[in-house]
Parts: structure tokens; C-alpha cells; sequence
């Protein structure tokens, strides 16, 4: 099967942002605290995950499109790792995504997407 547009119009959204309209990749509003303060996040992805979704089928490819959607919206279980400043963890059964966001440039870049056997949360403390 070839899905080759449909992944770089995927991996475009979250990795050549300056090449969509209106600059809407993966930008969305965040509340935080109680103030309810929006603030404006975009995704990246780093070379490991991009590979595995140009490898990955559609069924899979589906899914982590809508595990990234909820990261953008800052939705769904995401913790800290203890003993980092700026790593966190996205849950999503089976799947772990570890990123890095950047608070001041309001950027997460997911680092690595993987089963939740083979994480280990170790190399990034």
C-alpha cells in the first residue's frame, strides 16, 4: 500500500511548518492553571519518530495521528519525568511518546514513539 502523500502531508503538518496555510501546523491553545491562560503550542518531530510513521501501516499511522492530535491540545495522560526540566511523557495504550517541551518557544518535540515495553524513561533523565 502507498500512502507516501498521505504521510507527507503528516509529517509536513508537524515538521515543515512554514510550508502550511495560515501557519496551522500543529499550533493550538493550551490552558494552563487557573487562570485558564491559552498559549499556543507546535509539535516537531525528530528523526525517529518521523521514520516510524513513514514505515508504519495505516491502521497504526491513524491511531498515533490522533495520539499526536491530543498532544497539540495538551489532552491525555502526560506527566513529567522525574528528574528532568523539560522531558514528559504522552500514555496512550500500547504506545509511549517522549518529548521535550520548550516552554519559552512553546514547542514540543516528540523524541521517540515506541511500544511500552521497549521505553526506557531512563535515557532521558
Amino acid at each position: 500500500m502507498d500512502k507516501g502523500g498521505e504521510v507527507a502531508a503528516f509529517v509536513g503538518k508537524y515538521v515543515n511548518c512554514d510550508l502550511n496555510f495560515g501557519g496551522l501546523c500543529g499550533n493550538i491553545y493550551k490552558y494552563r492553571g487557573r487562570g485558564r491562560k491559552m498559549i499556543k503550542i507546535e509539535v516537531k518531530l525528530k528523526k525517529q519518530p518521523e521514520k516510524l510513521l513513514q514505515n508504519t501501516d495505516k491502521k497504526t499511522f491513524n491511531k498515533l495521528d490522533r495520539i499526536l492530535s491530543g498532544l497539540e491540545k495538551w489532552q491525555g495522560d502526560i506527566k513529567k519525568l522525574k528528574g528532568s526540566k523539560s522531558v514528559y511523557r504522552l500514555k496512550k495504550p500500547p504506545y509511549r511518546i517522549i518529548f521535550e517541551y520548550d516552554k519559552e518557544t512553546n514547542i514540543a518535540w516528540v523524541v521517540e514513539i515506541d511500544l511500552r515495553g521497549n521505553i526506557d524513561y531512563g535515557r532521558y533523565v
